[in-house]
């Protein structure tokens, strides 16, 4: 482009060429107002063109918004696979092009959408081979969370081996799971108020696998969640058959793993009663003699509904430094005790305690005023 153009004029001028080697050059066909409104609230102009990959055509939509050239164009597969099958592929189509920033130049626009064009081939050439398809794993947090449509979960647990029970809660707008009652209680009071209920904490058998589930995996029946922990260990069949209990409507599993570049994920599963023919294992019912066997109660929950729930991590090791910080279990254990909590020492106790210290006893006997309300972390 020229130089020497004001920005509206560099912008309609990037367009016009845009526009002109797509169509020419790709064959692309401009695109309507009925299909932009369908995209990015701000798109202004797009482009459908086709391609083939691994025997297969590929329609794509490329659509710049009012940003554009200083933004890059968004490339949309219009006839993609249902979500989630190919990796990097959102909901809505729109492929994530991992390091297409560094590409962006505002004075090159064709550079810019051949480039873009190139790598979104590659992406879905490469996810309809299967050969990407451990991103999945990698970007567990980001697939689980966009199906997960249960209540939001927020978990302390810590993000360590072995398969366990913990415990849940379970409040009218989200459920906290902690490593023990006593750190869940304590959670509750300092988040929700010293009245927090603590009568619907609830056992949570955590299921530890050896990598995060890839989206075929995703439990969809009580059955296929049986199976996960049955995959697992014989210990972790005995945790999970333990913690499920008929005492409550809805039962809460939690999924943890190590994720292949180091730290961990989680993904919460809620179990939802659907027969109510057996209600408890302690009490008579109708034709039986005595209690209700075990075998049968096992087999009624099989018609469990299962819902999802992304999971929020709260612990320590993702608060602080996101699993990446190494010296975190001795910032943990540590003790630390300040004298002088003033416009000084009031900003280094909140440092410390954002860099993961477990205890720090503050000493001091000033009151802050008016004055000090500017310097002071309070």
């Amino acid at each position: 482009m020229a130089d020497g153009l004001l920005p509206g004029d560099h912008r309609a001028a990037a367009i016009a060429t845009i526009g002109t080697w797509l169509m020419d050059d790709l064959g692309a066909l401009p695109l309507g107002t009925d299909v932009l409104w369908a995209y990015a609230g701000d798109a202004t102009d797009g482009w459908r063109l086709g391609f083939e990959a691994v025997d297969r055509q590929v329609v794509v939509d490329l659509v710049v918004t009012s940003d554009f050239p200083y933004a890059k164009p968004q490339l949309f597969w219009v006839n993609a696979p249902a979500f989630p099958s190919i990796p990097h592929i959102e909901p809505n189509g729109r492929i994530c092009i991992l390091n297409a920033a560094a590409t962006i130049d505002p004075l090159e626009p064709v550079k810019v959408a051949s480039t873009l064009l190139a790598d979104a081939e590659d992406v879905i050439a490469t996810g309809l081979r299967g050969d990407n398809h451990d991103d999945f794993r990698t970007e567990f947090r980001s697939y689980w969370n966009e199906v997960a449509k249960g209540r939001d979960v927020i978990s302390i647990v810590d993000p360590c081996e072995a398969s366990r029970t913990v415990w849940g809660w379970v409040g009218k707008d989200i459920i906290v799971i902690a490593e023990e009652r006593r750190s869940l209680r304590h959670w509750l009071r300092n988040a929700l108020g010293k009245n927090a209920a603590d009568n619907s904490i609830i056992p949570v058998p955590l299921l530890w696998l050896r990598q995060p589930l890839a989206p075929q995996e995703y439990p969809r029946c009580e059955t296929e969640l049986a199976a996960i922990a049955a995959s697992i260990d014989p210990g972790a069949v005995q945790i999970y058959e333990a913690a499920i209990s008929d005492e409550v409507e809805a039962n809460l599993v939690l999924l943890g793993a190590p994720l292949p570049d180091g730290g961990a994920c989680f993904g919460a599963v809620t179990l939802a009663r659907r027969s109510t023919r057996f209600p408890r294992a302690d009490r008579r019912v109708k034709g039986f003699r005595s209690n209700v066997p075990q075998s049968l109660l096992r087999l009624a929950r099989r018609q469990d509904a299962v819902t999802l729930s992304p999971v929020a991590r709260a612990d320590p090791w993702w608060v602080h430094g996101r699993d990446a910080q190494d010296d975190l279990e001795e910032l943990l254990g540590a003790s630390i005790t300040m004298i002088g909590c003033g416009s000084l020492g009031s900003p280094i106790a909140r440092l410390l305690a954002q860099a993961g210290v477990g205890e720090i006893n503050l000493i001091g006997p000033e009151r802050v005023t008016v004055a000090n309300v500017g310097r002071h972390g309070l």
